[in-house]
């Protein structure tokens, strides 16, 4: 589920110790990105709620971390399973252009073969590679978030013309 302004990060997996710590399953290409993250909004009832992080350990796809006012396991445990956002201001930026996958939500893309396919909905982020979840008149069509693969961007008109390999967009439209 996308939020607009927000940068999904993963989801609390468990407790960890006897402190209220927590372990979150990461779902970011950048695990380290998320290392200096003062802040971050965990989904309650279909709202964002604010906490404070008092401590972050991260190892691979996994991070443990310590929420202000969540001092015990009895706290900490109605948290587990919630997914977990970051403002998308408070995140570095990825590449040398300037922006993130995520700023690319709600570009027109255009393949030079088949034509307009649809508007970018959100990124997949998978480990690897990213997708680009594209709403083409309801039908949900991806398409690999790949150099290979984009053959210009307007930031500015907010357009993205692609060369899809033969048959990916056929195959879904």
């Amino acid at each position: 589920m996308a939020k607009q302004g927000y940068f999904y990060v993963g989801k609390l997996l468990k407790t960890h110790g006897i402190k209220g710590e927590l372990q979150l399953g990461l779902d970011v290409d950048n695990p380290e990105d998320l290392q200096e993250l003062k802040v971050v909004f965990i989904e309650i009832n279909k709202g964002l709620i604010p906490y404070f992080v008092e401590n972050m350990r991260i190892g691979g796809q996994k991070a443990i971390v310590a929420l202000r006012d969540i001092p015990s396991v009895e706290k900490a445990s109605w948290l587990c399973g919630k997914d977990v956002y970051a403002d998308e201001k408070m995140l570095p930026e990825r590449d040398d252009e300037g922006f993130r996958p995520d700023h690319l939500i709600g570009f027109g893309v255009t393949d030079l073969h088949y034509g307009y396919i649809g508007t970018i909905e959100h990124i997949v982020e998978l480990r690897g590679h990213n997708l680009m979840h594209i709403d083409s008149n309801g039908k949900e069509v991806l398409v690999p978030l790949r150099d290979e693969i984009i053959v210009a961007i307007d930031m500015k008109q907010k357009t993205m013309q692609i060369e899809a390999p033969e048959g990916l967009i056929e195959l879904y439209i």
